[in-house]
């Protein structure tokens, strides 16, 4: 008898904690209905509510894999008004049904709840009339923050002037005051989430936002983060909420389209999350639309995006638009680029489109910002791990231009400004794989992590895992190679091995550059070794790219100068015999790689390099790009044809008069060599400027 009673004892235990852990989606018919559900949440429990089923809800679900998905009934507590409003944020703060409060007692037992408990650290501004009222009204409760109902009468469709904003900020500072909140001294309340339809602009095109914190317009410092939920479609608004509260990152992209001049780059980010979640790192001549687009073609499974690239409300990166955005898995999106939240609710903008389709946090710029005033990834990710909020690693200024980037400024956050990075802890037996040789190639063992990745690449199936280790695999090749030639060559502990995984900084690139155009031969020789030597058919693929990649890239065009512009033809020619003393004039122009850009508008140029070829052979040249050749000269010697002439084995030296297109405002150059018989011959090869 005491062996059944104790099965029966167990088999209640089971089932009563399998219900308390649960997880569980409600779908209610209407806001009374969340409400209602809204007042089912305690301080121990808390679940996912969503008004009608729309993509938003289904994306949600299909991250949040919950063991029940309830579609609840109607259900009736005197409709949606403000007292039935803090009834269900009282409820849901005490454990109380919602019931069991008087009417007209909601306000005071939810202010005295939370004044009874931890400081209040946050004000959730919004109205009766808000379409995104329930989703503030969400995050005021989870977060014990308190409820601003401001009836403003100007729309986001309004661009405000510098007093109106000012007087914005005071009405907040005013109710913050009211309420017995300390506010300044970086205590007290630290966030403030826009949960109505504010204006987000004002003169010069600022961020109405990002001025919103501030105790004075001027200052540089803030009192609280802001962030602002936007019903940009039906559901948008509890979607940006219910991601916020509910849900982990699995995966993380670095798209970074910007120079390494410019010391910005979103690798550093990368490097600091490759061994707490699957992440990939795009940058170099390796980024671009081109292979964005490639990479996206079946969706986005990243939850943690990071862009840097160019461009206005609706183009970026030259030739992408917001057509490029795919559908996404729900994520957090930091879009580093001029103008591309100008209007969040335009979904054929950039932000727009991202917000649409499955953005739940967005940072980008109203207007241009200029790329100094974007977060450096090291301190934005480092906060982000340290477990503060995306608003406080976002609009936490350091490194910037004292005075003018760190003041009001032209960004804006949407999204719930307390969400954050919350990295999933299931970690599957590829990425513990992939962590293990990051970790040795992290402490410096790049023989040991090149046996590693080629043994383990075949294994990976996740296309982030594979396109991350192929990238590692080709930088410790070349390391291997360069520390072959040079052995001398060391890395200067973590921060030069990330430099030189990442490229990023100029000079490593140059160093890279050095020594593939002096060793470029020697380096596809042992590549091909490589190829011949390993036992895997994924690592050959990977090796026979790199050999076509090192092939197109190899330096065999050297000494790269241009002289001009000139007036015309004649002007230049007389300065050809001398060319060799001539003075480069390089400021005006861009050479990097294989690009050069050209000033137009009808002007002449001297163009000379030097190119190698390992056989001697008649040769074709086919000119690309809207410049004009107008004369060819070969080792010094004219040749008689602008399209055919004769190519010995070694160095050749190539001179080019160049003449620009009118109505121009750019002009690009190239051209291909081949032999008689069409095939490819290594020679000048660069890209029209767009």
């Amino acid at each position: 008898m005491k062996r059944i009673l104790h099965l029966f004892f167990l088999l209640f235990i089971f089932v009563n904690t399998t219900a308390f852990c649960e997880k569980k989606v409600v779908i209610v018919p209407d806001e009374e209905t969340f409400l209602y559900y809204l007042g089912r949440w305690s301080p121990s429990e808390k679940f996912p509510i969503f008004i009608g089923e729309s993509k938003y809800s289904q994306k949600f679900i299909s991250a949040y894999k919950p063991d029940v998905v309830e579609k609840a009934g109607k259900k009736n507590i005197g409709g949606v008004n403000i007292d039935n409003i803090f009834r269900a944020l009282a409820a849901s703060l005490t454990g109380k049904n919602m019931k069991d409060i008087i009417s007209g007692e909601g306000f005071k037992l939810y202010y005295k709840t939370l004044c009874s408990g931890k400081p209040v650290d946050g004000v959730v501004i919004t109205g009766r009339d808000s379409k995104e009222l329930m989703a503030g009204a969400a995050l005021a409760s989870f977060y014990r923050q308190d409820v601003f109902m401001f009836d403003y009468g100007r729309t986001m469709d309004d661009k405000l002037t510098f007093d109106e904003v000012d007087s914005l900020r005071n009405s907040v500072l005013q109710f913050i005051r009211d309420r017995g909140y300390k506010y300044s001294g970086r205590s007290g309340i630290e966030y403030i989430t826009i949960a109505r339809d504010l204006p987000y602009i004002y003169e010069r095109s600022m961020s109405v936002d990002d001025a919103m914190g501030r105790e004075k317009m001027t200052d540089s410092d803030v009192y609280a983060f802001v962030g602002r939920l936007v019903e940009v479609e039906e559901g948008a608004s509890l979607y940006q909420a219910m991601c916020s509260l509910f849900l982990e990152a699995e995966k993380s992209l670095f798209f970074d389209l910007w120079s390494p001049d410019w010391k910005l780059q979103a690798g550093y980010g990368a490097w600091m999350l490759f061994d707490r979640m699957p992440t990939l790192n795009i940058s170099g001549p390796q980024a671009g639309v081109g292979y964005w687009r490639s990479l996206v073609r079946n969706g986005l499974p990243a939850n943690f995006i990071w862009v840097n690239t160019g461009g206005g409300p609706k183009d970026w990166g030259g030739t992408g638009s917001p057509d490029d955005i795919p559908s996404c898995s729900p994520c957090c999106v930091y879009f580093a680029h001029s103008n591309s939240a100008r209007d969040p609710r335009d979904k054929d903008t950039i932000c727009g489109r991202w917000l649409s389709q499955g953005a739940y946090f967005y940072v980008g710029s109203v207007f241009e910002p200029y790329a100094q005033s974007f977060q450096f990834s090291y301190y934005a990710v480092k906060d982000l791990l340290d477990g503060r909020s995306f608003a406080r690693a976002f609009q936490t200024k350091r490194g910037l231009f004292k005075g003018r980037f760190d003041i009001p400024w032209k960004h804006i956050y949407i999204g719930n400004p307390r969400s954050r990075l919350v990295i999933g802890a299931d970690a599957g037996e590829q990425y513990i794989r992939f962590k293990e040789i990051f970790l040795e190639i992290k402490r410096g063992n790049f023989y040991s992590a090149k046996d590693m990745l080629e043994k383990s690449i075949s294994g990976f199936s996740d296309p982030y895992i594979i396109l991350e280790s192929e990238n590692f695999l080709k930088e410790v090749y070349l390391f291997d190679f360069c520390r072959g030639v040079d052995p001398s060559m060391e890395l200067a502990g973590e921060t030069g091995i990330e430099q030189w995984m990442l490229n990023l900084s100029p000079d490593v690139i140059r160093r890279k550059n050095r020594v593939l155009s002096e060793k470029g031969d020697m380096f596809i020789f042992y590549l091909k070794n490589r190829y011949y030597s390993v036992d895997d058919a994924a690592v050959k693929r990977m090796i026979s790219a790199q050999i076509h990649e090192t092939e197109d890239y190899l330096q065999y065009v050297k000494d790269i100068c241009v002289f001009g512009p000139f007036q015309d033809i004649s002007s230049a020619q007389t300065c050809l015999p001398g060319i060799d003393n001539m003075m480069r004039i390089a400021a005006p122009y861009d050479i990097w790689g294989r690009k050069v850009i050209l000033p137009a508008e009808s002007k002449v140029y001297i163009l000379k390099s030097d190119i190698y070829s390992d056989k001697a052979c008649a040769a074709k040249i086919k000119i690309e790009g809207n410049a004009m050749l107008k004369l060819l000269y070969v080792s010094n010697s004219p040749s008689a044809d602008n399209s055919a002439f004769y190519l010995k084995k070694g160095k050749n030296r190539v001179c080019f008069l160049v003449e620009t297109p009118e109505n121009k405002e750019k002009a690009g150059f190239g051209c291909v060599i081949s032999d008689s018989e069409g095939g490819y011959l290594p020679g000048l090869k660069y890209s029209a400027a767009k």
